[in-house]
């Protein structure tokens, strides 16, 4: 048997999802400490009634910044190179009447 090199392995695609069912203007923890580096591809978010802002952090960056309404659209994301143990975390701001909040963090490693 033989060893197969770690570049020529397919990137692993997963998703960090879930639903706040009464959101507060609070910090979020998706992630207290990824276990391996990745790369963060898409940020999205949405709500069943009113608004709010949703702004992704790693560790201290800034990954992306969502205005969540019932049409949310996918955030644009810099700073997406998480390293290994690093926190993920959703930091809700101006929230005007939200409920039912739902979420997709989707990253490759």
């Amino acid at each position: 048997l033989g060893t197969v090199a770690l570049a020529r392995l397919p990137a692993l695609a997963a998703a960090y999802t879930g639903q706040i069912e009464t959101i507060a203007d609070k910090t979020y923890t998706i992630d207290p400490g990824v276990v391996a580096g990745r790369t963060i591809t898409s940020l999205y978010a949405r709500s069943g009634a009113g608004t709010c802002t949703a702004t992704l952090y790693n560790a201290a960056s800034v990954v992306g910044v969502v205005f969540v309404t019932t049409s949310s659209t996918n955030a644009t994301i810099s700073n997406t190179t998480v390293a290994a143990d690093n926190a993920l975390t959703i930091v809700v701001t101006s929230n005007i009447g939200a409920e039912n909040v739902v979420f997709s963090v989707e990253y490759t490693q």
